[in-house]
């Protein structure tokens, strides 16, 4: 889409598109800028539009309700409109500090809105919600009510699009009841509240549609947000993937979940200035395309000890599915519910993408319109390696500088070997405990790689008709697809029963050809937003020393 008041020729326009496009492709950047920050408490970050947040200092469990907490704004500036007039030493990030006198639990911003939420725990056991201006932090002057307030302590999400403000309550004790609440943040009045006790997670995926992860029900529900009576209707509930194995055993069980989406879409009646996904000081004469993207539906199953991530636009959320079938009535909790339950095989295999990967739980802006970024460990899962015998016939890593990594290789493939000689497995029993133990430790050297899965529908039906890109195997270890540019995948079954089809680009690279400034057994994340990709690097379990920021 162009930007408002553009001045740049179609030419120069498409020549800056293209570059961009082919950065992303290839994950080829033409900036790297580092952020170097003291170690402090309880970091958290969120991204939006060109800026990223860091928040310092934060009352996350309610043990110093009469501290401070500090946001520093990192402003993300491109010098010029033509890439190659941007020097890798030109310092590209500008940095603003917001001292607040009271602490907060944690926050949410909106930068097309100038919208910053902050959640503050008081000493009576409920929480404000302060709805303030990013650039300022002065009372928002479109609220009505300068502060939001409920009785409640738990641990809390915040989701904005555009009036709408939700937020998930989490208490965490087994069997307690969670609750997502969502405001009219302009006019203060509550619109409804959805209650369960395994409510684990939401997403707002327009103003007017909120879609919850129920796991009571082992559901995505998705609930209308009416405006004009101030309440939510449940639209319908798509069932996920069966738990149930042969003759009823269980397969697995969902126990947590995870859903993200960035950035969120914006009203019809957002000012033309504002919509612009990138930082005031741009000369980019475009933005990118919000009216859809994904959802990232990341699945915990603690049974198996493994998760998946289901990805899904946003629009096959709002579908509405077998419009011709009657919702059948159910009483819940006292309460009388049109329930209509949309079968898996009905929604599921046509519109998501099942992926074996686990995005970060902490780094949440992981997603950006139809792009998702997450880090691998070397080669994958060993569930996975023990199945790809193929690896056998690959060389090793020379390269790779980590002893422990190597030992580990060497005895993947020499378990491969017995594999294929007729052994089981899943029989480590000849092995000295001591390598038992390297084998089995799928984190024993950190992230080696950076996926990028690239879910938008036109450049994969362009790829595909142009046929110049090679078609991956869905199954492939990042070791295969790593150095080999943009890659194909349009098909996909997992555990051979659940069959996915909803095609993607992927773009694979080892981490450390990246050249960053830590170590990558310090690599503890990815985030992105519509130019970058931020690494963020740990100096000490939950205390961050750096973000490297790479600009395509």
């Amino acid at each position: 889409m162009d930007t408002v008041n553009s001045n740049v020729p179609v030419g120069h326009r498409l020549k800056i598109l293209q570059s961009i496009s082919d950065g992303w492709a290839n994950l080829r950047f033409s900036r790297h800028s580092t952020l170097a920050y003291p170690l402090a408490s309880s970091y958290v970050y969120e991204v939006s539009g060109g800026r990223l947040v860091l928040g310092s200092d934060l009352d996350r469990i309610g043990s110093h309700l009469n501290g401070t907490s500090v946001l520093s704004v990192h402003e993300f500036i491109r010098p010029g409109i033509d890439p190659a007039d941007v020097s890798l030493e030109t310092d590209a990030i500008s940095r603003k500090d917001i001292h607040l006198k009271f602490p907060i639990a944690d926050f949410a911003m909106d930068a097309h809105q100038n919208l910053l939420v902050l959640v503050q725990r008081t000493p009576t056991h409920s929480m404000k919600l302060h709805l303030r201006t990013l650039d300022s932090n002065v009372p928002h002057p479109d609220a009505a009510e300068p502060i939001l307030e409920i009785q409640n302590q738990s641990w809390v999400t915040i989701h904005i699009s555009g009036s709408a403000l939700a937020c998930l309550f989490v208490e965490p004790v087994p069997n307690a009841t969670d609750f997502v609440v969502v405001w009219d943040w302009k006019s203060g009045h509550m619109l409804g509240q959805v209650t369960g006790s395994k409510q684990k997670s939401f997403v707002l995926v327009s103003p007017t549609s909120l879609v919850v992860a129920n796991l009571d029900q082992d559901t995505l529900d998705v609930y209308d947000i009416d405006r004009d009576v101030n309440t939510l209707t449940l639209v319908q509930r798509l069932l996920l993937p069966s738990v149930k194995g042969a003759e009823g055993s269980m397969t697995w069980t969902y126990d947590d979940a995870l859903l993200r989406s960035h950035p969120m879409p914006l009203p019809q009646d957002c000012p033309a200035a504002s919509r612009s996904t990138l930082a005031p000081h741009t000369e980019l004469p475009f933005t990118t395309d919000e009216e859809d993207g994904i959802v990232a539906c990341t699945f915990y199953c603690h049974s198996i000890g493994n998760s998946f991530t289901l990805v899904v636009h946003r629009s096959s959320l709002r579908r509405v599915y077998n419009e011709d079938t009657e919702p059948r009535i159910i009483t819940r909790a006292g309460k009388v519910i049109q329930e209509r339950l949309i079968p898996w095989s009905d929604w599921g295999p046509g519109n998501t993408r099942w992926i074996n990967t686990e995005p970060s739980q902490r780094w949440i802006c992981y997603v950006h319109g139809h792009r998702l970024a997450v880090l691998e460990q070397k080669g994958g899962r060993l569930d996975d390696l023990l199945t790809d015998i193929s690896m056998l016939s690959e060389p090793s890593d020379d390269d790779d500088d980590d002893p422990v990594q190597q030992r580990r290789s060497t005895l993947i493939r020499d378990h491969l070997e017995r594999i294929r000689d007729g052994k089981s497995s899943t029989d480590f029993s000849y092995m000295p405990p001591e390598d038992e133990e390297i084998i089995m430790d799928d984190d024993s050297s950190g992230y080696h790689y950076l996926r990028v899965f690239d879910f938008n529908p036109r450049a994969v039906r362009r790829i595909a008709s142009i046929g110049t890109i090679p078609t991956a195997d869905p199954k492939a270890t990042c070791k295969t697809r790593a150095r080999k540019g943009q890659m194909l995948v349009t098909e996909s079954s997992a555990f051979q029963r659940y069959v996915t089809s909803l095609p993607y680009l992927e773009t694979t690279v080892r981490l450390q050809d990246l050249e960053l400034g830590g170590k990558r057994n310090q690599i503890e994340g990815v985030m992105m937003n519509a130019e970058s990709i931020m690494i963020m690097m740990s100096h000490s379990f939950g205390a961050q020393q750096g973000v490297d920021i790479l600009t395509v």
